[in-house]
């Protein structure tokens, strides 16, 4: 859901931007980057958006990117069709 609007993109590539985007501000918000995540456990609504989810997931994490598990599961509102859980290390600091 973008923060300022409190919309839900409609396409599954506007979504994933969008939940990769927001993840990304709340990491350099609490000190950190993408660079530091450890693991995500990602739930996609449907196994069709696998290839369109790994292979923009990757853009995002061009060092390398971090442990992940991938479910296929209901989601929480019947719009979303990506949700994305991180655990992230702050350097010096904590795990967000």
């Amino acid at each position: 859901m973008d923060p300022e609007t409190r919309e839900i993109p409609k396409t599954f590539s506007e979504q994933i931007h969008l939940v990769l985007n927001n993840i990304k501000r709340i990491l350099e918000s609490a000190g950190t980057s993408l660079d530091h995540v450890l693991k995500t456990t990602v739930y996609l609504k449907d196994r069709k958006y696998h290839k369109e989810y790994d292979e923009i997931y990757r853009s995002y994490f061009p060092n390398g990117y971090p442990a992940r598990a991938t479910v296929v599961a209901e989601m929480m509102h019947e719009d979303f069709l990506i949700e994305i859980e991180s655990i992230a290390w702050v350097p010096g600091d904590k795990i967000v």
